[in-house]
């Protein structure tokens, strides 16, 4: 019940499915998230994939690509539901999924304008090495994000690492210098604590799609608050 985008803008879609009486489709978006976040949806080709590894998060791969988006799922009968995928990058593909069994079935799916196809799916457990894309301390940290831009989907809101500690935070075009102090919350989760040389301090709840793209929730001091907010590491 997911679909993957390959680099050549072909799609090919997967699904995960949860039995239930009567029929096998989830009831609604909180029922499949039980169901399904964790769960790996693999399409007839298995190096083609896509991980629900959130609530309302999916990361897809195709070989060595790998895309992120937010997915919303409807039921449209006792066995058939719908999926859209909003991409990061702003494509769209909408699946609609007919479910065999709790774990199979066929997904015809068709994204921004594209021709539809059909693939069948069938439902796994993620690989174990598939998650744990947080970093584990402040040191691994700093590995990956010194000297890089985190970008967000909001225009005016992005996050500079200037240096081991030391961060630069840029919201509606004003710029706060700073430290930042990082913990591991989880395998793929993790906090950002922002603190301004003027004193201001906000709060970054990171969760990691992959090793440079994710969500977060921002919460300041001073009354901003951003959620949620979709981000990705840039050079």
């Amino acid at each position: 019940l997911s679909l993957l985008k390959s680099s050549t803008g072909e799609q090919l879609a997967n699904l995960s499915a949860s039995g239930r009486a009567p029929g096998f489709a989830p009831a609604d978006q909180a029922e499949f998230d039980t169901d399904y976040v964790g769960k790996r949806a693999l399409s007839d080709d298995p190096s083609n994939y896509a991980d629900f590894v959130s609530a309302g998060r999916f990361r897809e791969a195709e070989g060595t690509e790998t895309y992120t988006g937010a997915y919303t799922y409807e039921k449209t009968g006792p066995n058939a539901g719908r999926i859209q995928f909003d991409y990061d990058d702003g494509d769209r593909c909408t699946s609609s999924i007919a479910f065999d069994s709790t774990t199979t079935g066929t997904s015809t799916y068709a994204c921004d304008g594209d021709a539809a196809a059909t693939t069948g799916w069938q439902i796994v457990d993620i690989e174990a090495e598939a998650s744990g894309f947080a970093p584990a301390d402040q040191a691994a940290f700093d590995t990956r994000f010194v000297g890089k831009r985190v970008k967000t989907n909001i225009t005016f809101y992005h996050v500079d690492f200037v240096s081991a500690g030391r961060v630069s935070q840029v919201i509606r075009g004003e710029a706060s210098a700073g430290r930042y102090t990082y913990e591991n919350t989880g395998a793929n989760a993790g906090t950002l604590e922002f603190y301004s040389d003027d004193m201001d301090h906000c709060t970054l709840d990171l969760t990691f799609d992959s090793a440079t793209a994710g969500t977060t929730d921002v919460t300041c001091d001073d009354g901003i608050e951003l959620s949620p907010v979709s981000w990705r590491l840039e050079d």
